[in-house]
C-alpha cells in the first residue's frame, strides 16, 4: 500500500508502516511544510518480511529530525528499499524538495538492509544547509548473498557525523558511502 502524510509541522511518536510478508512493501512519504520530526519510539517502516524488496520512505520538510529513539526502515528480505531524509541523491531531483536542516540523534536507527537474499538498498539523508548525523545507518547485503548498499550523507554548508554507515556484505560486494 501507499501512505501519505502532508502537514505544516509533522511530529510523528507513532507507527507508520507500509509492511508485507510476502511481497514487496510499500510507500510512505510525509512531507511537512516546515518541520517534520519522528521522536520518542516512533517509527516508519515499509519492510519486506519473508520475501520481496522494502519500500520507499520520503521524510521531507524544511527541517527533518529524526529523534529520540525513533527508526526508519525499508529492509527486505530479497533487497533493500530506498530511504529519502531531508532530500533525493545530491539534492538534485527537481521532484523532490529538499530540507534545509537535517538532524539524526544518536539513538536511532535507518535501515535499507537486504536481509536474507539481495542487495543492500539506498538511505540518502540531505540538508541544503546543515546535516547532523549521530544515529545508526545500515545499507547491507544478504546473508545468504547480494551486495552492499548505498548511502548519502550531506550537508552542503555544514555537516557533522559520529558514526560510519554499515555497507558491508557477507556474502557479496561492499556498497558505497557518498560524504558530501
Amino acid at each position: 500500500g501507499e501512505v501519505v502524510l502532508i502537514g505544516e509541522n509533522i511530529t510523528n511518536q507513532g507507527h507508520v508502516s507500509a509492511n508485507s510478508i510476502r511481497g514487496d512493501a510499500g510507500k510512505i512519504e510525509i512531507t511537512a511544510k516546515n518541520t517534520n520530526e519522528i521522536r520518542q519510539s516512533g517509527s516508519v517502516t515499509a519492510v519486506a518480511q519473508e520475501l520481496g524488496i522494502g519500500g520507499g520512505i520520503k521524510m521531507l520538510g524544511d527541517k527533518v529530525g529524526v529523534l529520540d529513539e525513533a527508526r526508519i526502515d525499508v529492509s527486505g528480505a530479497q533487497g533493500g528499499g530506498k530511504a529519502l531524509i531531508g532530500g533525493d541523491e545530491q539534492g538534485q531531483n527537481n521532484q523532490i524538495r529538499n530540507a534545509r536542516f537535517v538532524f539524526a540523534g544518536e539513538n536511532t536507527h535507518i535501515h535499507a538492509d537486504g536481509v536474507i537474499l539481495g542487495k543492500g538498498g539506498t538511505i540518502i539523508l540531505f540538508a541544503e544547509d546543515t546535516a547532523r548525523i549521530f544515529g545508526k545507518t545500515s545499507s547491507v547485503g544478504g546473508e545468504q548473498g547480494g551486495d552492499g548498499g548505498y548511502v548519502e550523507t550531506s550537508g552542503l554548508r555544514g555537516f557533522e557525523i559520529s558514526d560510519s554507515p554499515l555497507v558491508h556484505a557477507p556474502s557479496g560486494k561492499s556498497g558505497s558511502w557518498l560524504i558530501d
